[in-house]
């Protein structure tokens, strides 16, 4: 995605109707006419706080929307391929977005029902932390729950591909994943928490720890041993 343009060089007629750009990015604009943005392909509106009405971006294939606390309804952007809410504290209600391929929902604080999210290939629920039941996700393809404190019971994860479980505080026990033959697992800094011994978790292909200064990926089969591969 190119530069961020600030709003004293957007001119809407101009760059919206006569050059009709594949893709803009946006910072810190209070004024923009939302209307003349859904034939982009890929956009990015960064901390555009007086935008509440993103109806018109429907069929934007990409879209970022990092920081615009001002907007609380998303039902219309249930088709973007591709969608980044970071930081948007507004939103609560994220029924609508089933279908879309990849979803960041990154520090969406409000957010606390993701039970129709179960067809989201690839999803960051990093920081959000008052999700408490996350049993509907498990086709996810790639799931990140960093820092979701108040996720405790992971065991319906065993179909997820990669699971990011770092600085999850409540959760304790990951045994039920141990059988979990695809599963990439990751864990930073917190996987002591867990009161599960490494050999219960044989069954997960990878699993991505580190220790202080250390990265540790284990790998298990009829070869290689979670002790022998070690990186500085």
């Amino acid at each position: 995605m190119n530069e961020p343009t600030f709003c004293d060089k957007i001119d809407n007629q101009l760059i919206y109707t006569k050059y009709k750009p594949i893709s803009l990015n946006i910072y810190n604009c209070h004024n923009i006419d939302m209307t003349v943005l859904g034939h982009v392909h890929a956009l990015k509106l960064s901390y555009c706080y007086s935008i509440r009405d993103v109806s018109s971006l429907a069929h934007v294939h990409i879209l970022v929307l990092n920081g615009c606390g001002g907007i609380h309804d998303v039902s219309s952007l249930g088709h973007v391929h591709t969608l980044n809410l970071f930081s948007c504290g507004g939103i609560s209600d994220v029924s609508s977005l089933g279908n879309v391929h990849t979803l960041k929902l990154y520090d969406c604080p409000w957010v606390t029902d993701v039970s129709s999210l179960g067809n989201v290939h690839t999803l960051d629920l990093m920081y959000c932390d008052d999700i408490t039941d996350v049993s509907s996700l498990g086709n996810v393809h790639t799931l990140n729950l960093t820092h979701c404190s108040g996720i405790t019971d992971v065991s319906s994860m065993c179909n997820v591909h990669t699971l990011n479980l770092s600085h999850c505080s409540g959760i304790h026990d990951v045994s039920m994943l141990g059988n979990c033959k695809n599963l990439i697992m990751k864990s930073i800094y917190t996987f002591w928490r867990f009161r599960t011994p490494f050999e219960m978790l044989k069954g997960v292909i990878k699993l991505f720890l580190k220790f202080r200064i250390k990265v540790y990926i284990i790998i298990w089969n009829s070869i290689i041993h979670w002790y022998n591969v070690i990186f500085p």
